[in-house]
Protein backbone atom coordinates (compact mmCIF):
# COMPACT_ATOMS: atom_id res chain seq x y z
CA UNK A 1 0.00 0.00 0.00
CA UNK A 2 1.35 3.41 -1.29
CA UNK A 3 0.70 6.55 -2.41
CA UNK A 4 -0.89 6.40 -5.80
CA UNK A 5 -1.03 3.01 -5.18
CA UNK A 6 -2.29 1.23 -8.42
CA UNK A 7 -3.69 -2.38 -7.79
CA UNK A 8 -6.94 -3.39 -9.35
CA UNK A 9 -9.98 -2.47 -7.17
CA UNK A 10 -10.04 -6.89 -6.37
CA UNK A 11 -7.05 -6.55 -4.54
CA UNK A 12 -7.25 -3.29 -2.01
CA UNK A 13 -6.75 -4.15 1.21
CA UNK A 14 -8.66 -2.42 4.35
CA UNK A 15 -7.20 0.77 5.75
CA UNK A 16 -5.13 0.54 8.90
CA UNK A 17 -6.35 1.40 12.33
CA UNK A 18 -4.76 5.08 12.33
CA UNK A 19 -6.15 5.53 9.13
CA UNK A 20 -9.98 4.11 9.63
CA UNK A 21 -10.17 6.35 12.64
CA UNK A 22 -9.56 9.37 10.72
CA UNK A 23 -12.04 8.12 7.96
CA UNK A 24 -15.17 7.70 10.52
CA UNK A 25 -14.47 10.79 12.48
CA UNK A 26 -14.82 12.69 9.56
CA UNK A 27 -17.84 10.52 7.74
CA UNK A 28 -19.63 11.00 11.77
CA UNK A 29 -19.56 13.95 12.61
CA UNK A 30 -21.32 16.81 11.09
CA UNK A 31 -18.75 19.11 11.22
CA UNK A 32 -14.74 19.67 12.17
CA UNK A 33 -11.38 19.64 11.49
CA UNK A 34 -9.53 16.09 10.98
CA UNK A 35 -6.29 15.72 10.60
CA UNK A 36 -3.96 12.40 9.66
CA UNK A 37 -0.39 13.39 9.94
CA UNK A 38 1.58 11.01 8.06
CA UNK A 39 4.90 10.10 7.04
CA UNK A 40 5.76 9.00 3.54
CA UNK A 41 4.59 6.40 2.26
CA UNK A 42 2.07 5.89 4.40
CA UNK A 43 -0.79 5.45 2.34
CA UNK A 44 -2.01 8.99 2.32
CA UNK A 45 -4.24 8.88 -1.31
CA UNK A 46 -5.11 5.61 -0.53
CA UNK A 47 -6.90 6.75 2.77
CA UNK A 48 -8.35 9.92 1.33
CA UNK A 49 -9.79 7.79 -1.61
CA UNK A 50 -11.59 5.41 1.04
CA UNK A 51 -12.98 8.73 2.49
CA UNK A 52 -14.27 10.25 -0.70
CA UNK A 53 -16.05 6.60 -1.67
CA UNK A 54 -17.62 6.44 1.25
CA UNK A 55 -18.65 9.95 1.47
CA UNK A 56 -20.54 9.69 -1.99
CA UNK A 57 -22.01 6.52 -1.28
CA UNK A 58 -23.09 7.53 1.89
CA UNK A 59 -25.11 10.60 -0.49
CA UNK A 60 -26.11 8.11 -2.55
CA UNK A 61 -27.75 5.85 -0.54
CA UNK A 62 -29.45 8.63 0.91
CA UNK A 63 -31.00 9.72 -2.42
CA UNK A 64 -29.14 13.15 -2.78
CA UNK A 65 -29.17 13.71 -6.59
CA UNK A 66 -25.82 14.49 -7.37
CA UNK A 67 -23.55 13.67 -4.25
CA UNK A 68 -20.24 14.68 -6.12
CA UNK A 69 -21.58 18.36 -5.70
CA UNK A 70 -20.75 18.01 -1.80
CA UNK A 71 -17.78 17.12 -2.23
CA UNK A 72 -14.19 19.09 -3.02
CA UNK A 73 -11.05 16.84 -2.97
CA UNK A 74 -7.85 19.10 -3.94
CA UNK A 75 -3.95 18.11 -3.90
CA UNK A 76 -0.52 20.54 -4.24
CA UNK A 77 0.51 19.48 -7.27
CA UNK A 78 -0.43 17.63 -10.88
CA UNK A 79 0.83 14.62 -9.90
CA UNK A 80 -0.57 14.00 -6.79
CA UNK A 81 -4.05 15.14 -7.98
CA UNK A 82 -3.94 12.92 -10.93
CA UNK A 83 -4.14 9.67 -8.02
CA UNK A 84 -6.86 11.01 -6.75
CA UNK A 85 -9.22 10.33 -9.01
CA UNK A 86 -8.30 6.36 -9.84
CA UNK A 87 -8.27 6.41 -6.01
CA UNK A 88 -11.85 7.04 -5.54
CA UNK A 89 -13.30 5.42 -8.42
CA UNK A 90 -11.34 1.60 -7.12
CA UNK A 91 -12.21 2.00 -4.00
CA UNK A 92 -15.93 2.88 -5.22
CA UNK A 93 -16.16 -0.30 -7.55
CA UNK A 94 -14.37 -2.60 -4.35
CA UNK A 95 -16.81 -1.02 -1.51
CA UNK A 96 -20.00 -1.82 -3.69
CA UNK A 97 -18.86 -4.98 -5.43
CA UNK A 98 -18.19 -6.62 -1.90
CA UNK A 99 -21.38 -4.55 0.21
CA UNK A 100 -19.00 -3.54 2.50
CA UNK A 101 -21.25 -0.99 4.33
CA UNK A 102 -24.72 -0.04 4.30
CA UNK A 103 -24.33 2.70 2.41
CA UNK A 104 -22.80 0.21 -0.06
CA UNK A 105 -24.85 -2.54 -0.29
CA UNK A 106 -28.02 0.12 -0.64
CA UNK A 107 -26.06 1.48 -3.80
CA UNK A 108 -25.42 -2.19 -5.03
CA UNK A 109 -29.27 -2.66 -5.47
CA UNK A 110 -29.71 -0.18 -8.15
CA UNK A 111 -26.59 -1.52 -10.14
CA UNK A 112 -26.77 2.03 -12.73
CA UNK A 113 -25.91 4.28 -9.94
CA UNK A 114 -22.29 2.82 -9.77
CA UNK A 115 -21.38 4.40 -12.87
CA UNK A 116 -23.53 7.65 -11.97
CA UNK A 117 -21.06 8.09 -8.82
CA UNK A 118 -18.18 6.96 -11.15
CA UNK A 119 -18.94 9.68 -13.57
CA UNK A 120 -20.34 12.48 -11.65
CA UNK A 121 -17.18 12.17 -9.66
CA UNK A 122 -14.86 12.33 -12.53
CA UNK A 123 -16.47 15.35 -13.81
CA UNK A 124 -16.32 17.41 -10.75
CA UNK A 125 -15.07 20.44 -11.17
CA UNK A 126 -13.94 20.31 -7.31
CA UNK A 127 -12.15 17.74 -8.13
CA UNK A 128 -7.88 18.43 -8.97
CA UNK A 129 -5.43 20.61 -7.61
CA UNK A 130 -6.50 23.64 -5.34
CA UNK A 131 -4.99 25.96 -8.07
CA UNK A 132 -7.52 24.48 -10.73
CA UNK A 133 -10.46 24.82 -8.13
CA UNK A 134 -9.32 28.72 -6.88
CA UNK A 135 -9.33 29.02 -11.10
CA UNK A 136 -12.88 28.01 -11.62
CA UNK A 137 -13.94 29.59 -8.16
CA UNK A 138 -12.26 33.29 -9.84
CA UNK A 139 -14.07 32.39 -13.20
CA UNK A 140 -17.63 33.16 -10.90
CA UNK A 141 -16.36 36.07 -9.94
CA UNK A 142 -14.20 37.55 -12.58
CA UNK A 143 -16.80 39.75 -13.94
CA UNK A 144 -17.52 41.41 -10.64
CA UNK A 145 -13.95 42.38 -10.83
CA UNK A 146 -13.97 43.75 -13.66
CA UNK A 147 -12.88 41.21 -16.02
CA UNK A 148 -13.99 39.43 -19.19
CA UNK A 149 -13.54 36.01 -19.60
CA UNK A 150 -9.80 35.72 -18.23
CA UNK A 151 -7.47 33.38 -19.28
CA UNK A 152 -5.39 31.49 -16.22
CA UNK A 153 -1.72 31.38 -15.88
CA UNK A 154 -0.53 31.91 -19.42
CA UNK A 155 3.09 32.08 -18.50
CA UNK A 156 4.43 34.37 -21.78
CA UNK A 157 1.77 36.58 -21.18
CA UNK A 158 2.57 37.34 -17.73
CA UNK A 159 5.68 37.80 -18.94
CA UNK A 160 4.66 40.57 -21.06
CA UNK A 161 2.29 41.46 -18.12
CA UNK A 162 5.18 42.61 -16.04
CA UNK A 163 7.32 43.80 -18.59
CA UNK A 164 4.89 46.52 -19.38
CA UNK A 165 3.53 47.37 -16.35
CA UNK A 166 7.59 48.61 -15.65
CA UNK A 167 7.50 50.92 -18.50
CA UNK A 168 4.11 52.24 -17.39
CA UNK A 169 5.92 53.53 -13.95
CA UNK A 170 8.96 54.26 -16.13
CA UNK A 171 6.31 56.71 -17.94
CA UNK A 172 4.53 58.15 -15.17
CA UNK A 173 6.49 61.85 -14.32
CA UNK A 174 5.98 61.91 -10.75
CA UNK A 175 8.10 58.67 -10.19
CA UNK A 176 11.30 59.49 -11.81
CA UNK A 177 13.80 60.43 -9.05
CA UNK A 178 12.25 57.20 -6.91
CA UNK A 179 13.49 55.22 -10.29
CA UNK A 180 16.21 56.85 -10.98
CA UNK A 181 17.49 56.29 -7.14
CA UNK A 182 16.39 52.99 -7.27
CA UNK A 183 18.64 52.30 -10.81
CA UNK A 184 21.19 53.96 -9.34
CA UNK A 185 21.70 51.67 -5.90
CA UNK A 186 20.69 48.40 -7.72
CA UNK A 187 22.25 48.87 -11.43
CA UNK A 188 21.63 46.49 -14.02
CA UNK A 189 23.79 44.12 -15.12
CA UNK A 190 23.30 42.63 -18.73
CA UNK A 191 25.10 39.84 -18.49
CA UNK A 192 23.54 38.69 -14.92
CA UNK A 193 20.70 36.02 -15.37
CA UNK A 194 19.20 38.08 -12.80
CA UNK A 195 18.31 40.98 -15.14
CA UNK A 196 14.58 40.79 -15.69
CA UNK A 197 12.99 40.46 -19.65
CA UNK A 198 13.22 44.63 -19.05
CA UNK A 199 16.67 44.54 -19.10
CA UNK A 200 16.66 46.61 -15.72
CA UNK A 201 16.73 44.99 -12.32
CA UNK A 202 14.96 46.95 -10.41
CA UNK A 203 11.92 45.57 -12.65
CA UNK A 204 12.84 42.48 -11.57
CA UNK A 205 12.74 43.88 -8.16
CA UNK A 206 9.24 45.05 -8.56
CA UNK A 207 8.08 41.81 -10.10
CA UNK A 208 9.52 40.04 -7.17
CA UNK A 209 8.02 42.40 -4.43
CA UNK A 210 4.58 42.45 -6.45
CA UNK A 211 4.38 37.95 -6.46
CA UNK A 212 5.71 37.98 -2.90
CA UNK A 213 3.37 40.48 -1.40
CA UNK A 214 0.51 38.48 -3.37
CA UNK A 215 1.61 34.90 -1.79
CA UNK A 216 1.22 36.49 1.99
CA UNK A 217 -1.49 38.57 0.82
CA UNK A 218 0.18 41.86 1.90
CA UNK A 219 -0.74 45.41 1.48
CA UNK A 220 1.94 48.44 0.35
CA UNK A 221 1.96 49.53 3.70
CA UNK A 222 2.64 45.58 4.85
CA UNK A 223 5.80 45.42 2.41
CA UNK A 224 6.75 48.48 3.58
CA UNK A 225 7.32 47.02 7.11
CA UNK A 226 8.44 43.84 5.93
CA UNK A 227 11.40 45.65 4.24
CA UNK A 228 12.56 47.62 7.24
CA UNK A 229 12.10 44.54 9.40
CA UNK A 230 14.46 43.18 7.31
CA UNK A 231 16.80 45.90 7.65
CA UNK A 232 16.51 46.22 11.32
CA UNK A 233 17.28 42.72 11.71
CA UNK A 234 20.77 44.05 9.86
CA UNK A 235 21.09 46.81 12.65
CA UNK A 236 19.62 45.71 15.79
CA UNK A 237 20.64 48.29 18.06
CA UNK A 238 20.52 51.13 15.16
CA UNK A 239 23.28 52.87 12.82
CA UNK A 240 26.53 51.69 14.00
CA UNK A 241 28.60 54.77 16.10
CA UNK A 242 32.20 52.77 16.02
CA UNK A 243 34.31 50.25 14.72
CA UNK A 244 32.94 47.82 17.42
CA UNK A 245 29.10 48.51 16.61
CA UNK A 246 30.30 47.52 12.59
CA UNK A 247 31.91 44.13 13.76
CA UNK A 248 28.78 43.17 15.87
CA UNK A 249 26.27 43.48 13.00
CA UNK A 250 28.61 41.86 10.90
CA UNK A 251 28.92 38.59 13.73
CA UNK A 252 25.32 38.02 13.81
CA UNK A 253 25.71 36.49 10.02
CA UNK A 254 29.31 35.67 9.71
CA UNK A 255 29.81 34.06 12.89
CA UNK A 256 31.99 34.57 16.40
CA UNK A 257 34.98 35.00 14.01
CA UNK A 258 34.08 37.86 11.94
CA UNK A 259 35.76 41.11 12.33
CA UNK A 260 36.78 44.54 10.87
CA UNK A 261 40.05 45.21 9.73
CA UNK A 262 41.11 48.69 8.22
CA UNK A 263 43.56 49.54 5.47
CA UNK A 264 45.00 52.50 4.25
CA UNK A 265 42.21 53.70 2.53
CA UNK A 266 39.74 52.42 4.96
CA UNK A 267 40.43 53.48 8.71
CA UNK A 268 38.06 52.28 11.32
CA UNK A 269 36.13 56.14 10.97
CA UNK A 270 35.49 55.85 7.46
CA UNK A 271 34.72 52.36 7.66
CA UNK A 272 31.73 53.57 10.18
CA UNK A 273 31.12 56.08 8.16
CA UNK A 274 30.39 54.87 5.27
CA UNK A 275 28.32 51.75 7.66
CA UNK A 276 25.79 54.63 8.89
CA UNK A 277 25.45 55.68 5.10
CA UNK A 278 24.60 52.22 4.06
CA UNK A 279 21.96 52.43 6.86
CA UNK A 280 20.75 55.38 6.03
CA UNK A 281 20.02 54.90 1.97
CA UNK A 282 19.53 51.45 3.26
CA UNK A 283 15.76 53.04 4.62
CA UNK A 284 15.27 55.66 2.08
CA UNK A 285 15.42 53.07 -0.80
CA UNK A 286 13.34 50.98 0.88
CA UNK A 287 10.62 54.37 0.59
CA UNK A 288 11.63 54.87 -2.90
CA UNK A 289 10.75 51.39 -4.10
CA UNK A 290 7.26 51.07 -2.14
CA UNK A 291 6.68 54.07 -3.66
CA UNK A 292 7.23 52.90 -6.93
CA UNK A 293 5.70 49.30 -6.36
CA UNK A 294 2.25 50.99 -5.58
CA UNK A 295 1.98 52.25 -8.77
CA UNK A 296 3.54 49.16 -10.45
CA UNK A 297 0.85 46.88 -9.03
CA UNK A 298 -1.63 49.35 -9.96
CA UNK A 299 -0.49 49.37 -13.75
CA UNK A 300 0.39 44.99 -13.03
CA UNK A 301 -4.05 45.15 -12.18
CA UNK A 302 -5.03 47.08 -14.54
CA UNK A 303 -3.02 45.44 -18.05
CA UNK A 304 -4.18 42.00 -16.28
CA UNK A 305 -8.17 43.64 -16.56
CA UNK A 306 -7.69 44.89 -20.03
CA UNK A 307 -5.05 42.00 -21.58
CA UNK A 308 -7.86 39.27 -19.41
CA UNK A 309 -4.78 37.28 -18.05
CA UNK A 310 -3.99 36.47 -14.46
CA UNK A 311 -1.54 33.87 -12.63
CA UNK A 312 -2.89 31.75 -10.34
CA UNK A 313 -1.57 33.32 -7.66
CA UNK A 314 -3.83 36.34 -9.18
CA UNK A 315 -6.75 34.59 -8.69
CA UNK A 316 -6.40 33.29 -5.24
CA UNK A 317 -5.39 37.02 -4.32
CA UNK A 318 -8.07 38.24 -6.23
CA UNK A 319 -10.68 35.28 -3.93
CA UNK A 320 -9.34 36.28 -1.02
CA UNK A 321 -10.15 39.95 -1.44
CA UNK A 322 -13.33 40.06 -2.88
CA UNK A 323 -14.93 37.85 -0.28
CA UNK A 324 -12.82 39.19 2.52
CA UNK A 325 -12.65 42.91 2.00
CA UNK A 326 -15.50 44.64 1.17
CA UNK A 327 -13.40 47.64 -0.22
CA UNK A 328 -11.77 45.70 -2.57
CA UNK A 329 -12.46 47.25 -6.31
CA UNK A 330 -15.93 46.46 -8.01
CA UNK A 331 -17.16 46.89 -11.55
CA UNK A 332 -20.16 48.64 -10.21
CA UNK A 333 -18.61 50.33 -7.23
CA UNK A 334 -20.01 53.88 -7.90
CA UNK A 335 -22.41 56.05 -6.95
CA UNK A 336 -25.08 54.55 -9.36
CA UNK A 337 -25.21 51.33 -7.96
CA UNK A 338 -25.47 51.42 -4.30
CA UNK A 339 -23.39 49.19 -1.73
CA UNK A 340 -26.21 47.33 -0.55
CA UNK A 341 -26.50 45.62 -3.96
CA UNK A 342 -22.82 44.91 -4.87
CA UNK A 343 -22.54 43.34 -1.16
CA UNK A 344 -25.66 41.06 -2.40
CA UNK A 345 -23.85 39.78 -5.48
CA UNK A 346 -21.00 38.85 -3.21
CA UNK A 347 -22.64 37.17 -0.42
CA UNK A 348 -24.50 35.32 -3.28
CA UNK A 349 -21.75 33.90 -4.79
CA UNK A 350 -19.72 33.27 -1.66
CA UNK A 351 -22.80 31.03 -0.66
CA UNK A 352 -23.12 29.74 -3.88
CA UNK A 353 -19.62 28.32 -3.62
CA UNK A 354 -20.01 27.42 0.30
CA UNK A 355 -23.32 25.25 -0.25
CA UNK A 356 -21.15 23.37 -3.05
CA UNK A 357 -18.79 21.90 0.07
CA UNK A 358 -20.09 19.85 2.15
CA UNK A 359 -16.41 17.93 2.66
CA UNK A 360 -13.18 18.94 1.73
CA UNK A 361 -10.28 17.04 1.15
CA UNK A 362 -6.04 18.27 1.39
CA UNK A 363 -4.01 15.81 0.01
CA UNK A 364 -0.31 17.10 0.76
CA UNK A 365 -1.95 19.97 3.32
CA UNK A 366 1.83 21.31 4.02
CA UNK A 367 2.56 22.72 0.90
CA UNK A 368 -0.85 25.04 0.47
CA UNK A 369 0.39 28.57 0.75
CA UNK A 370 -0.53 31.37 2.73
CA UNK A 371 -2.47 32.77 -0.11
CA UNK A 372 -4.31 29.68 -1.14
CA UNK A 373 -4.97 29.08 2.37
CA UNK A 374 -6.84 32.44 2.55
CA UNK A 375 -8.42 31.96 -0.53
CA UNK A 376 -9.69 28.55 0.41
CA UNK A 377 -10.98 29.83 3.70
CA UNK A 378 -13.37 31.62 2.14
CA UNK A 379 -15.32 29.01 0.61
CA UNK A 380 -15.84 26.86 3.93
CA UNK A 381 -18.08 27.60 7.08
CA UNK A 382 -18.17 26.23 10.31
CA UNK A 383 -20.34 23.69 9.07
CA UNK A 384 -17.80 22.28 6.93
CA UNK A 385 -16.03 19.27 7.48
CA UNK A 386 -12.01 19.92 6.42
CA UNK A 387 -9.92 16.80 6.30
CA UNK A 388 -6.21 17.34 5.69
CA UNK A 389 -3.35 14.88 5.01
CA UNK A 390 0.25 15.64 5.13
CA UNK A 391 3.48 15.73 6.97
CA UNK A 392 5.10 19.00 8.00
CA UNK A 393 8.66 17.39 7.41
CA UNK A 394 7.25 16.50 3.73
CA UNK A 395 7.40 20.92 2.21
CA UNK A 396 9.38 20.84 -0.43
CA UNK A 397 7.53 24.00 -1.46
CA UNK A 398 8.54 27.25 0.37
CA UNK A 399 10.03 28.42 -2.69
CA UNK A 400 6.17 28.93 -3.68
CA UNK A 401 5.32 30.55 -0.43
CA UNK A 402 4.37 26.31 1.03
CA UNK A 403 3.42 27.14 5.03
CA UNK A 404 3.94 23.89 6.59
CA UNK A 405 3.63 25.95 9.88
CA UNK A 406 -0.61 26.38 8.77
CA UNK A 407 -0.43 22.54 8.77
CA UNK A 408 0.86 22.00 11.95
CA UNK A 409 -1.10 24.67 13.73
CA UNK A 410 -4.17 22.34 12.77
CA UNK A 411 -2.01 19.65 14.25
CA UNK A 412 -1.37 21.37 17.65
CA UNK A 413 -4.11 23.57 18.12
CA UNK A 414 -6.70 22.69 16.04
CA UNK A 415 -6.94 25.92 14.14
CA UNK A 416 -6.95 26.14 10.41
CA UNK A 417 -8.67 28.65 8.05
CA UNK A 418 -8.82 31.25 10.72
CA UNK A 419 -11.04 29.83 12.92
CA UNK A 420 -10.62 27.34 15.81
CA UNK A 421 -12.71 24.15 15.00
CA UNK A 422 -14.77 23.07 17.84
CA UNK A 423 -14.72 19.17 16.49
CA UNK A 424 -10.95 18.43 16.49
CA UNK A 425 -9.60 14.98 15.55
CA UNK A 426 -5.41 14.07 14.66
CA UNK A 427 -3.42 10.91 14.24
CA UNK A 428 -0.61 10.19 13.02
CA UNK A 429 0.52 7.74 10.93
CA UNK A 430 3.60 6.33 11.27
CA UNK A 431 3.69 2.77 8.86
CA UNK A 432 5.24 3.37 5.68
CA UNK A 433 4.33 0.96 3.13
CA UNK A 434 6.73 2.24 0.67
CA UNK A 435 10.27 1.05 2.66
CA UNK A 436 12.28 -1.33 4.17
CA UNK A 437 13.68 -1.32 7.58
CA UNK A 438 17.38 -0.90 6.39
CA UNK A 439 16.21 2.38 4.27
CA UNK A 440 13.78 3.41 7.71
CA UNK A 441 16.57 3.12 9.85
CA UNK A 442 18.17 4.96 8.10
CA UNK A 443 16.40 7.90 7.13
CA UNK A 444 15.36 8.58 10.82
CA UNK A 445 19.26 8.40 11.62
CA UNK A 446 19.43 11.27 8.99
CA UNK A 447 16.65 13.11 9.41
CA UNK A 448 15.38 12.82 13.08
CA UNK A 449 18.95 14.89 14.13
CA UNK A 450 18.72 17.26 11.17
CA UNK A 451 15.08 18.32 10.88
CA UNK A 452 15.41 18.86 14.86
CA UNK A 453 18.16 21.39 14.27
CA UNK A 454 17.46 25.09 14.77
CA UNK A 455 19.77 25.47 12.15
CA UNK A 456 18.56 23.19 9.28
CA UNK A 457 14.87 21.30 9.82
CA UNK A 458 14.17 23.86 12.88
CA UNK A 459 11.23 21.40 13.63
CA UNK A 460 10.54 22.98 16.84
CA UNK A 461 9.26 25.88 15.38
CA UNK A 462 6.32 23.56 14.24
CA UNK A 463 5.82 22.63 17.34
CA UNK A 464 5.63 19.20 16.31
CA UNK A 465 7.80 16.23 16.77
CA UNK A 466 9.31 14.24 14.33
CA UNK A 467 7.89 10.70 13.53
CA UNK A 468 10.32 7.78 13.24
CA UNK A 469 9.37 5.47 10.58
CA UNK A 470 7.83 2.48 11.09
CA UNK A 471 7.99 -0.04 8.05
CA UNK A 472 5.51 -2.27 7.10
CA UNK A 473 7.81 -4.40 4.89
CA UNK A 474 9.93 -7.27 6.19
CA UNK A 475 14.04 -7.14 5.30
CA UNK A 476 15.15 -9.28 2.93
CA UNK A 477 18.59 -11.04 3.40
CA UNK A 478 20.28 -9.50 -0.14
CA UNK A 479 20.37 -5.96 -1.18
CA UNK A 480 18.22 -3.76 -3.61
CA UNK A 481 21.29 -2.66 -5.62
CA UNK A 482 23.20 -4.58 -8.41
CA UNK A 483 26.30 -3.61 -9.71
CA UNK A 484 26.78 -5.37 -13.27
CA UNK A 485 30.58 -5.44 -15.58
CA UNK A 486 30.95 -6.25 -18.47
CA UNK A 487 34.50 -6.75 -20.96
CA UNK A 488 35.12 -3.33 -23.27
CA UNK A 489 35.98 -3.80 -26.39
CA UNK A 490 37.79 -1.78 -28.68
CA UNK A 491 34.14 -0.84 -30.11
CA UNK A 492 33.77 0.79 -26.25
CA UNK A 493 31.81 3.75 -27.56
CA UNK A 494 28.11 5.60 -25.91
CA UNK A 495 26.40 3.43 -28.54
CA UNK A 496 27.88 0.18 -27.98
CA UNK A 497 27.90 0.55 -23.81
CA UNK A 498 23.99 1.54 -24.20
CA UNK A 499 23.60 -1.72 -26.62
CA UNK A 500 25.33 -3.89 -23.38
CA UNK A 501 23.60 -2.33 -20.79
CA UNK A 502 19.90 -2.43 -22.73
CA UNK A 503 20.84 -6.48 -23.40
CA UNK A 504 22.01 -6.90 -19.85
CA UNK A 505 18.55 -5.22 -18.61
CA UNK A 506 16.17 -7.10 -21.23
CA UNK A 507 17.68 -10.41 -19.98
CA UNK A 508 18.18 -9.55 -15.97
CA UNK A 509 13.87 -8.68 -16.29
CA UNK A 510 13.18 -12.20 -18.26
CA UNK A 511 14.93 -14.10 -16.01
CA UNK A 512 13.74 -12.35 -12.72
CA UNK A 513 17.56 -11.19 -11.63
CA UNK A 514 15.57 -8.40 -9.57
CA UNK A 515 13.05 -10.91 -7.86
CA UNK A 516 13.99 -11.47 -4.06
CA UNK A 517 11.52 -14.04 -3.84
CA UNK A 518 8.50 -11.86 -2.28
CA UNK A 519 6.80 -10.82 -4.98
CA UNK A 520 8.68 -7.30 -5.10
CA UNK A 521 11.08 -7.64 -8.16
CA UNK A 522 9.70 -4.96 -11.44
CA UNK A 523 7.93 -7.59 -13.17
CA UNK A 524 5.92 -10.56 -12.28
CA UNK A 525 4.46 -13.46 -14.89
CA UNK A 526 0.83 -11.46 -14.33
CA UNK A 527 2.65 -8.45 -15.91
CA UNK A 528 1.63 -6.08 -13.20
CA UNK A 529 3.03 -2.66 -12.33
CA UNK A 530 6.17 -2.97 -10.07
CA UNK A 531 8.49 -0.37 -8.62
CA UNK A 532 10.91 1.17 -11.59
CA UNK A 533 14.36 0.20 -11.94
CA UNK A 534 16.95 3.12 -11.35
CA UNK A 535 20.12 3.01 -13.69
CA UNK A 536 23.13 5.57 -11.84
CA UNK A 537 26.05 6.80 -14.37
CA UNK A 538 28.68 8.42 -13.98
CA UNK A 539 28.00 11.16 -16.32
CA UNK A 540 24.97 11.89 -18.38
CA UNK A 541 26.92 12.12 -21.87
CA UNK A 542 25.60 8.57 -23.01
CA UNK A 543 21.62 9.15 -22.05
CA UNK A 544 19.95 10.06 -25.55
CA UNK A 545 21.94 5.96 -26.55
CA UNK A 546 20.95 4.44 -23.56
CA UNK A 547 17.05 5.64 -24.15
CA UNK A 548 16.98 4.05 -27.90
CA UNK A 549 18.67 1.31 -26.75
CA UNK A 550 16.27 0.62 -23.96
CA UNK A 551 12.75 1.35 -25.76
CA UNK A 552 14.15 -0.69 -29.02
CA UNK A 553 13.90 -3.56 -26.58
CA UNK A 554 10.37 -2.18 -25.82
CA UNK A 555 11.42 -1.36 -22.25
CA UNK A 556 9.46 1.95 -20.73
CA UNK A 557 12.28 4.52 -20.01
CA UNK A 558 11.46 7.90 -17.71
CA UNK A 559 13.18 11.32 -17.73
CA UNK A 560 16.97 11.20 -16.77
CA UNK A 561 17.38 13.21 -13.76
CA UNK A 562 21.12 14.33 -12.25
CA UNK A 563 21.31 12.32 -8.54
CA UNK A 564 22.99 15.28 -6.84
CA UNK A 565 20.03 17.44 -8.16
CA UNK A 566 17.31 16.59 -6.37
CA UNK A 567 16.28 17.65 -2.83
CA UNK A 568 16.90 15.03 -0.91
CA UNK A 569 20.52 14.61 -2.18
CA UNK A 570 21.04 18.44 -1.44
CA UNK A 571 19.38 17.70 2.24
CA UNK A 572 21.26 14.80 2.68
CA UNK A 573 24.68 16.35 1.87
CA UNK A 574 23.94 19.70 3.68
Amino acid sequence: MTDGDSRGAAERPPLNDTQRRIVDAALEADAGLFVQASVPGSGKTYASGRLCAEFLLRRAAAGVDRPAAGLAVVAFNRDAAAKLQPEVTDWLRQLVADGTTPAARRVADRTHDVSRLVGGFRRSETVGTVDALLARVFRDIASELGFDDPTVDSDHAVDRLHGDAFEAVCADTDLVAEIERLDEAYPSDDDSDEASLAGDRVANILRTVTETARDHGWTPAEVRERLHESRQAFYPDGPPSSLADVADDARQFAGDGAGVSTTEKWGGEEIVAADRALHDAWAARIDDLVAVYRSYVAAYDRLCRERGIVSHADCAHWIGRYFGDLACPHRCADDAVPHSVVARRRNRLRDRWQSRIDLLVIDEAQDISTVQHDALARLVTDDTRVVLYGDPFQSIYTWRDARPSSFADAITDGVYFGREWNTHVVETAQTTYRQRPALTDTVDAVFGPALDDPGRGDAPSLDVDYASLSPDRDAVADPRLHLATYRPSRADDDEHRAEVLAEYLRGALEENVFDDGNGDGPTDTGGSRQPPIRVLFRKGSSMDAVHGALTDRGLTVGSAVPVFDQPLAQTVVS
